[in-house]
């Protein structure tokens, strides 16, 4: 039995909302203590905002030219620069910020709010808006070719129904990440009560011994990770080895959410050659695997590094150069724990 195809027509992000990128501040403003800023770090990629570690200007910098720039909760942005060019966010927070540079703001203006949201933040549009950005090695987007990214505009009251539908299952995912962050805070607090304050089961009644990393229980060892799994760097790859259909998915920098998790939007198609040791995969004669991946870059002469844990069920191609990743040598469950 067929069913009618519904044909909306389209508009341009333009027509109906403003695009405001975000305002340059000087170097020299930046300070620990003051006005919110936030910047394209704190678009994180799962459509969520990152408010937790943001950059501050003197509260008495803001005069009527920067209002436009002030963002408060329920605004939309989207990453115009850089690795995270076009991923979008939504503020949720009562608490009001600053807009920066390599940012813009998209105000909804003649289309139903959450509708715009919805489209916006769709995996096919923030493609749309990344595609804008590349074919650079830096990719970098203007706030005209957004506002000339068409969008799809039905009338009014489908707007509003479409939006009550979709926001449903925001807000179930949005309450599953609460739920999940108040985990992580959990497994990181048994941590340091475990393995900092050495307030384990049974500490009452254990003996202490010096160790080289400090006193730990007569019944601990210390080893290297090499005595635990194998180490593996990925290779390099060139431009044209990328491909948009096809190939095999490739793990890479972009997989790597800046909070430690993994974001699988972020893998690319890879066509290449690569030796063996690079693929991680998953075949009906082993279960799944638990990898440990790790990004290191260097940014103004400091190292930053980013943990991710990875499940394996399918069969990924490769890893990217700078990550590296470690394969379990035994058999068994492995508990990994990090601080």
């Amino acid at each position: 039995m067929g069913g009618n195809i519904l044909i909306f027509q389209t508009k341009k992000i333009g027509d109906v909302a403003k695009v405001i990128p975000g305002f340059a501040f000087k170097s020299k403003d930046w300070c620990d203590v003051g006005l919110p800023v936030i910047k394209i770090k704190n678009i994180i990629g799962d459509g969520s905002i990152n408010t937790n570690d943001v950059d501050c200007v003197p509260a008495s910098l803001l005069n009527p030219k920067l209002e436009k720039f002030l963002i408060c909760n329920g605004d939309v942005m989207v990453a115009m620069t850089g690795a995270t060019a076009g991923k979008v966010g939504m503020l949720r927070s009562t608490q009001q910020f600053l807009l920066n540079q390599r940012i813009a703001k998209l105000v909804p203006v003649d289309v139903h709010q959450q509708f715009f949201w919805c489209v916006v933040s769709s995996d096919e549009y923030q493609e749309r808006f990344f595609k804008l950005a590349d074919g650079a090695a830096q990719p970098n987007m203007s706030g005209s070719q957004i506002e000339g990214v068409e969008i799809p505009f039905p009338p009014l009251p489908t707007q509003r129904k479409i939006a009550a539908i979709l926001s449903a299952y925001d807000d179930l995912i949005e309450n599953n990440l609460r739920r999940i962050k108040i985990l992580e805070e959990m497994a990181q607090n048994l941590y340091r009560e475990w393995f900092v304050k050495f307030r384990f089961p049974g500490h009452q009644h254990a003996r202490f011994i010096d160790s080289a990393l400090g006193q730990i229980s007569e019944d601990w060892k210390i080893v290297s990770i090499s005595d635990l799994a194998i180490i593996h760097r990925g290779q390099s790859y060139k431009g044209t080895e990328l491909v948009d259909e096809g190939g095999r998915p490739f793990i890479n920098l972009k997989c790597i959410d800046r909070d430690g998790g993994f974001r699988i939007s972020g893998i690319k198609k890879y066509t290449g050659p690569y030796k063996l040791k690079f693929p991680v995969f998953y075949t009906a004669f082993m279960k799944p695997m638990t990898l440990l991946l790790i990004a290191i870059s260097l940014r103004a002469k400091k190292m930053y590094i980013n943990i991710s844990v990875l499940c394996c069920e399918k069969s990924f191609c490769n890893i990217l150069k700078s990550l590296h990743y470690f394969r379990p040598i035994f058999t068994g469950k492995m508990i990994i724990l990090y601080q």
